[in-house]
Parts: structure tokens; sequence; C-alpha cells
């Protein structure tokens, strides 16, 4: 297993993977645990583990891997199909979203506007304080 690196060590990529998982727990809270596609839950379900699922992925949107609006709560089935059939998972996603596909890369052009790296310590501590909030409501 790999040892972890100690937080005060930490670069600006560690902190930014960190802030991913914060940002797909609070999806997955404000999305009710439930699958986005079917709205299957995990409780009672066999084999239905809750994910949060990038909508622009992380690997070509790297700024917005961390926005909880581009994260949505899928099943591990449904996820696995939005990874391994994009083009089949289009249609379904401008039904049930209509317009957010445009209004994420808006936002993405934005980011890409103010020629800023962002500091994702910063936005991790933003998150966690936003999850908190959340949990504690």
């Amino acid at each position: 297993m790999k040892k972890r690196k100690k937080r005060e060590n930490w670069t600006n990529e560690d902190w930014r993977h960190e802030a991913v998982e914060i940002a797909k727990k609070i999806a997955k809270h404000l999305g009710y645990y439930k699958c986005c596609n079917d709205g299957c839950t995990n409780s009672g379900e066999l084999g239905k583990q809750m994910h949060g699922s990038h909508i622009l992925p992380e690997g070509n949107f790297h700024r917005m891997s961390v926005v909880v609006e581009n994260i949505m709560c899928q099943c591990a089935y449904h996820h696995m199909q939005w990874h391994d059939h994009p083009l089949a998972q289009h249609d379904w996603f401008h039904k049930q979203f209509p317009g957010k596909f445009e209004q994420l890369k808006k936002m993405d052009e934005e980011f890409k506007k103010e020629y800023i790296k962002p500091d994702y310590h910063k936005i991790h501590d933003e998150l966690k304080e936003h999850y908190n909030s959340l949990i504690n409501a």
C-alpha cells in the first residue's frame, strides 16, 4: 500500500484530489443518495453503491472537477454505463438535465478567462465547511 504524504507536504494537486472527494460527497448528499438515472438507493438494494460522477470529465476539465454542479449521483451500474457508452447516455442526459451541459461549459469558459491557477487547498476548506453545514443541518 502506498504511503500517504503528510498534509503539510501536499501539492496543489493533492489538495485537488481531496477537494474532488468532498465535492462528490456533497453532490451525493444533495442528490439524496438516489441514482439520477432510475432513483435507486443504497438502502435495501443489493449492489447499489452510489457514486459521484463527473458530467464534464475530470481529465479534460480539470478545474471543473471540484464544482459540485458538475457532479451527479449515480449508482455503480449507471456510472459505468456513463463511462462505457457516453453516446448512448447523451439523449438521456439532455432530457434529464436540459441546458445543464451548456451551463457547465460556459462556467468552464469563465474559469479559463481568469488565468489564475486555483488554490485547491482553499477550495478544499470551503467545500469541507459546506459539507459540514449540510450534514449538521
